[in-house]
């Protein structure tokens, strides 16, 4: 008879371990389409949170007149995030670039705040 082949009992079961972490951490991430793109849905969260914050005090806007979509997703990172962020509400427009110490006014219309 032959030998009936184990990875748990070849001492190969390192592999097999790695390979189910592997796979788990494949799950699919919840997204959300927002402008043109497909981003991580908590992720898109967080960034709309805190980007709202900021132009509602730049325009002196209340958040809930501010509609924001994803103008740019980042390349290159692991998960699908936006790099730019627009931004219309009280007659403005701005436009907010992900930087490495948060969120930066990039571009507006050049109307004054109300």
């Amino acid at each position: 008879m032959a030998p009936v082949f184990s990875p748990l009992r070849s001492g190969r079961w390192f592999i097999v371990a790695g390979a189910v972490a592997l796979l788990s951490g494949c799950a699919a991430v919840p997204v959300v389409h927002v402008g043109q793109f497909d981003l991580d849905e908590s992720k898109w969260e967080k960034d709309r949170v805190d980007v709202s914050a900021r132009a509602s005090f730049e325009l002196r806007c209340a958040n809930d007149r501010l509609t924001l979509t994803a103008l740019n997703k980042c390349q290159g990172s692991i998960y699908s995030i936006a790099c730019q962020i627009g931004v219309d509400g009280c007659g403005h427009r701005l436009v907010y670039q992900r930087t490495p110490s948060g969120w930066a006014l990039n571009s507006s219309d050049g109307s004054s705040a109300p």
